[in-house]
């Protein structure tokens, strides 16, 4: 079946913390347009307040890639926007909490979107 106009090639759907994610896998022309004030080096990037992930289509999407955007995601729930002053050692313990009550939902997240992107 043929992709209408602006529609990823592929999209994988998935919770976390019990929002509905998903990950949009776009051709690179579109990515490039979308990335113009980026760093044309990016693989990926999250939209919290969409709440996805948007990849390329030109390079394989490598484990590393889909959980440095899955911390991306985890901590968008944090809600840090306003909290622009923080110490570096308040952020070591936000972080260290992060992944101390979420790794295995991430690991959970990262398995199943690497088996429903084969």
């Amino acid at each position: 079946m043929k992709k209408s106009k602006g529609q990823p090639i592929k999209q994988i759907e998935f919770l976390l913390k019990g929002d509905k994610w998903t990950l949009d896998i776009i051709s690179h022309s579109k990515f490039a347009k979308l990335l113009e004030e980026r760093n044309p080096e990016t693989l990926a990037y999250t939209e919290f307040h969409k709440r996805r992930i948007v990849a390329t289509d030109k390079h394989i999407l490598e484990e590393s890639t889909i959980m440095h955007e899955l911390v991306h995601a985890y901590v968008g729930h944090l809600c840090l926007d306003a909290a622009t002053m923080l110490k570096p050692e308040v952020l070591e313990e936000i972080y260290c909490e992060l992944f101390t009550y979420n790794y295995k939902a991430m690991i959970s997240n990262l398995k199943e979107i690497k088996r429903k992107l084969k």
